[in-house]
């Protein structure tokens, strides 16, 4: 196995080493027999020992910051992407030996040049004598190397153009000219690694760089498989290409490509292999509206591809077709729609003897999204709405349907890339001045089609969008007197611009945008026109500045309400349903909405199996954002049908999203405690509750039942009804395991807390095949802060019963655990529970000893009698001593600490809270009652002065007890005698204490102190 060398000169960049070099080995130890793999870490380890050690020759004393600082924050990228891909379980138990391998072999050749890289730049800085152009070329040069990691030739052209230029106007020194030769000469390198080299050896190495030299590095983004490489956004729909790497099926469809963007060869045909189930299960698992996203894409390209078979556009239709049977080649309805096409084609170009099934199978399978009178493009435009085209770079993307079509590469020259965003510009300048009501009937189509068609590009969406004008011109035309193709046509533009998040906010504020919206979505509106308009409306909700805005528009709660009947299309009811949902989001319009005659019922009439599951999917989700308010959801939960129908929708049998949204509503229900008696005794309610918390059930939905279960636990009088399910306990304890998502891990330990409230649930819980194990487990600073403070408080509770205790606290590593939450770090809620627990397990006697030789479990129960420590983690702190300081050889260990007598006789004090008084005093009598302690205690600096005023009249029973017992065993030792009774105002003290209204508890311990201290002072005073 190679061994790393780390380089502790070279700062933060040794130290990102160190890291990844430290988790690859922890990798190949999780899996020590997988030789694939074993092989691929010694190598990834072998070449970054290669890297440090060149970074350490050849690093200039003068370096680029920013160049290190990238490659730092590469290297942690990496460690994160290595770490947070362990931790999910991909190393272990979905082990794919072939598919990680290429995951290791990317990060390690990505991570071999960001060193080449970082020692370019930093070495380039040295030989230009700090060029005033030096930062912006450094700038440009990490662009470049981000855009172009894996396209060498590329990368050349462009260092090539932008380097002469800048050494060129540096002043002539014989090293710099050893530079000047061999970037003019680049086009002779074999890639861009050795022309690295050639500029290394070209310059002479000085100095390794200083650790102050280096700035700090900002946390990076640790989702990179789930961002396409082209678009780099996040994706919805991930799919294998035949060049091996993953992409948005989106972006192979919407931008039609035949070539792999990374094959400068563009020799290999390139076309989707097959869709990449293991990245969608991840990507799913983390954001589970990419999987809502997901299957609404898929659901509207396929209408859209019937939908144009249907209206004879067999060209594009047989595209789109073809796509659709790429993912569900079962799909009949698709299928023959397809073949009729097909059919056609044959027919009509029968004279010309073309085989149309061969030339169907053999071309791209992409869809075009251009019309057929203007090509789609990517439009740039400058930000500040003054259109100077010089100013900014456009790709083309070629629309010829041949099989040979393919990206082009970026453009050589500054003067053909002006030009082309030139005539982007005016090609969409050219549409907007169309957009008009004075227009043709078939020119505004054809714009609007064609505005449409460009707006569908995620690349376009924000620059259309603050073209001067475009906005106001859209809504202009957002009336019923429009064409009816033409306002279809709008509409579909404006629901396309509407959908990138940047734009939302921007064109809600458009004068008359909504309410123009609002009257679209009329039942006399054509159907396409209604889904088109609530879409739009939907997407402008999803913006939180929006909603009450929107919701506040006249007429728009009964218009949404009004196309939930069950005579509307499925495409107007679902987006209607969706902008719902999303508007009952603001909290302050949900009680506006709920008083929207019969919109409850609209709604609830949708949660059925008749409806649509898409259409399902946005009910249930209105429900539950609805249900998130208490009047509302008190009057859902017994609202004619609502139960029945959200029970029934978390059936297993139920589409996933669905039963998602359905198990979110009866959570939020059972938040509410008027509801909760309802719930439980609804017939199978918690029977479908508990059968979601099974281990293979998504982990969206398994968090949501857990919530709803421990809601419902929550009331004392369910504990024993809700513990004693069958199976739920088994399930819950399934939950609490590492690797379960932090989301459901909470709402199980959550669960499991209240459960433990009682007392005869205390004894079930503990004695369970592997609840203490998991608990145990789980009581570490490494986890989620929101599930250790359950398990802590479940732990804490268990810790109550009597039974448990000596179990609890023999338990392997329980103890250490619940020392290590002592100490400083935790937030006092967890502290409080881990003082607690250890002052119950430390009630029981067969466990004092034990754990008062705990290592460090005195100093941190000490450490935590501190004026900055909450008062109700001082008083459980205080109370564990108290137990502890019960048997006698613990005692005397407790007195041998100094810091442990500081610190109680500092709270010994009026000004402390009652109970940490009381528990303070407990524990010093307990100390003092040890002959041993006597002497030392009594001589300690305010001692006798605390008690003295703790036996006050004034103070409360509970703390008086406790010190006239400390006091009295004290003055048993015959060296205090004297001291003690000529403290001032001690006799009269005690002498105080021996009134009528004084507990007979208290009195007795003042006449033994009194008893003892008669043969001194007392006989000449009294």
């Amino acid at each position: 196995m190679a061994e790393a060398v780390f380089i502790m000169g070279l700062g933060l960049v040794g130290k990102a080493v160190k890291n990844l070099v430290l988790t690859l080995l922890d990798v190949k130890q999780t899996k020590q027999h997988s030789k694939i793999i074993s092989k691929e870490i010694d190598l990834f380890v072998k070449t970054l020992n290669e890297n440090i050690k060149l970074l350490n020759v050849n690093l200039p004393a003068s370096v680029s910051r920013r160049a290190l600082e990238s490659l730092v924050k590469k290297l942690g990228d990496a460690t994160k992407f290595v770490q947070s891909r362990q931790h999910q379980g991909f190393f272990k138990t979905l082990w794919n030996a072939h598919e990680t391998k290429q995951e290791l072999e990317m990060l390690r050749r990505n991570i071999d040049s960001a060193f080449q890289m970082a020692l370019f730049i930093t070495t380039l800085d040295v030989a230009v004598d700090g060029h005033s152009k030096m930062e912006d070329f450094q700038m440009k040069m990490l662009e470049i190397h981000s855009t172009h990691a894996s396209s060498s030739e590329t990368a050349r052209s462009e260092i090539r153009d932008i380097l002469v230029p800048l050494l060129e106007g540096v002043p002539k020194k014989d090293k710099l000219q050893s530079v000047i030769s061999v970037v003019q000469n680049m086009h002779q390198t074999a890639d861009t690694e050795k022309f690295f080299a050639d500029v290394l050896a070209n310059l002479s190495p000085v100095v390794p760089m200083e650790d102050d030299e280096q700035s700090t590095v900002t946390n990076a983004d640790d989702d990179e498989e789930f961002n396409d490489p082209i678009t780099c956004e996040l994706m919805c729909d991930p799919v294998k290409g035949t060049d091996g790497r993953t992409y948005d099926r989106w972006t192979i469809i919407d931008n039609d490509l035949t070539r792999s963007p990374f094959d400068q060869s563009k020799s290999k045909p390139f076309r989707i292999e097959c869709d990449d189930i293991n990245i969608r299960g991840r990507l799913f698992k983390k954001y589970p509206k990419a999987e809502i996203l997901f299957r609404e894409r898929r659901h509207d390209y396929r209408e859209e591809a019937k939908k144009l078979a249907r209206g004879g556009h067999d060209a594009e239709a047989q595209v789109m077709l073809e796509n659709v049977l790429k993912w569900a080649d079962d799909d009949s309805e698709c299928l023959k729609l397809r073949n009729l096409i097909l059919a056609r084609k044959s027919q009509q170009d029968l004279a010309t003897g073309i085989d149309i099934k061969e030339w169907a199978t053999s071309r791209s399978l992409a869809f075009k999204q251009s019309s057929p009178t203007l090509p789609s493009r990517s439009i740039t435009l400058p930000r500040d709405h003054e259109f100077h085209g010089e100013d900014h770079i456009y790709r083309v993307r070629s629309l010829e349907t041949a099989s040979s079509k393919e990206i082009p590469p970026r453009s050589k020259t500054k003067l053909e890339e002006k030009s082309k965003a030139m005539i982007a510009i005016q090609e969409l300048k050219s549409i907007v001045c169309l957009l008009s009501k004075e227009t043709g009937v078939i020119p505004l189509r054809e714009a609007a089609r064609n505005f449409a068609n460009l707006a569908r590009d995620s690349e376009n969406k924000v620059n259309m969008a603050i073209y001067p004008g475009a906005l106001e011109k859209l809504v202009g035309l957002l009336t019923v007197d429009v064409p009816e193709n033409a306002l279809y046509e709008v509409t579909r533009g404006f629901a396309n611009l509407s959908s990138a998040r940047e734009n939302q906010e921007k064109m809600a504020k458009v004068p008359k945008c909504l309410e123009r919206l609002v009257r679209l979505m009329h039942k006399e509106v054509p159907r396409s026109i209604q889904s088109e308009a609530a879409r739009a409306f939907a997407n402008l909700a999803l913006a939180k500045e929006n909603r009450l805005k929107m919701g506040a528009v006249p007429g728009v709660l009964e218009r949404l309400a009004n196309l939930f009947s069950k005579d509307v299309e499925e495409s107007v009811q679902r987006q209607a349903a969706r902008a719902f949902a999303n508007l009952a989001s603001a909290e302050e319009s949900i009680l506006k909405m709920a008083a929207v005659p019969k919109a409850l019922e609209k709604v609830v009439d949708l949660l059925c199996k008749e409806v649509p599951v898409t259409v399902q999917v946005e009910a249930a989700k209105a429900v539950a954002n609805i249900a998130h308010a208490e009047e509302c959801g008190a009057k859902l939960a017994y609202f004619p049908g609502a139960l029945e129908r959200l029970v029934c929708l978390m059936s297993r049998k139920v589409h996933e999203a669905v039963r998602f949204e359905a198990t979110r509503a009866f959570a939020n229900l059972s938040h509410f405690r008027r509801n909760k008696t309802k719930l439980i005794t609804y017939p199978q309610a918690v029977d479908r509750v508990v059968s979601l918390l099974s281990s293979d059930v998504e982990e969206n939905i398994q968090a949501q039942a857990a919530r709803a279960f421990a809601n419902l636990a929550a009331v004392k009088e369910n504990l024993v009804e809700m513990a004693a399910y069958s199976g739920v306990l088994k399930r819950l304890v399934d939950l609490l395991a590492r690797g379960t998502a932090e989301h459901v891990q909470i709402q199980a330990a959550r669960a499991i807390a209240y459960l433990s409230w009682d007392d005869e649930n205390q004894v079930t819980i503990a004695a369970f095949p592997g609840a203490l194990e998991r608990l145990v487990g789980l009581l570490s600073k490494d986890v989620p802060l929101s599930v250790l403070k359950q398990a802590a408080l479940a732990f804490a509770n268990l810790a109550c019963a009597e039974a448990n205790k000596g179990a609890m606290a023999s338990f392997p590593g329980a103890l250490k655990k619940l020392v290590g939450l002592l100490g400083k770090g935790p937030p006092s809620s967890i502290q409080f529970q881990a003082a607690a627990a250890f002052a119950d397990l430390a009630w029981a006697e067969e466990n004092r000893v034990r754990m008062a030789t705990f290592p460090r479990a005195i100093e941190r129960l000490a450490g935590l009698l501190s004026r900055d420590v909450d008062e109700n983690v001082q008083a459980q702190a205080a109370r564990a001593l108290a137990n502890l300081s019960i048997v006698k050889q613990n005692a005397v260990r407790m007195a041998t600490y100094e810091e442990v007598v500081a610190r109680l006789v500092a709270f010994l004090s009026t000004d402390v809270p009652e109970e940490v008084q009381t528990q303070v005093a407990t524990a010093f009598a307990n100390l003092a009652a040890v002959d041993e302690n006597k002497w030392h205690m009594a001589e300690y600096p305010g001692a006798i002065g605390r008690l003295v005023d703790l036996m006050s009249c004034g103070v409360p029973e509970s703390v008086q007890r406790p010190a006239a017992r400390a006091f009295a065993s004290l003055s048993s030792f015959r060296e205090n005698k004297v001291m003690m009774a000529s403290y001032p105002g001690a006799l009269d003290r005690l002498v105080d204490l021996l009134h009528e209204d004084v507990s007979e508890g208290v009195q007795m311990y003042a006449r033994k102190a009194l008893s003892r201290l008669s043969g001194n002072e007392v006989r000449l005073r009294w």
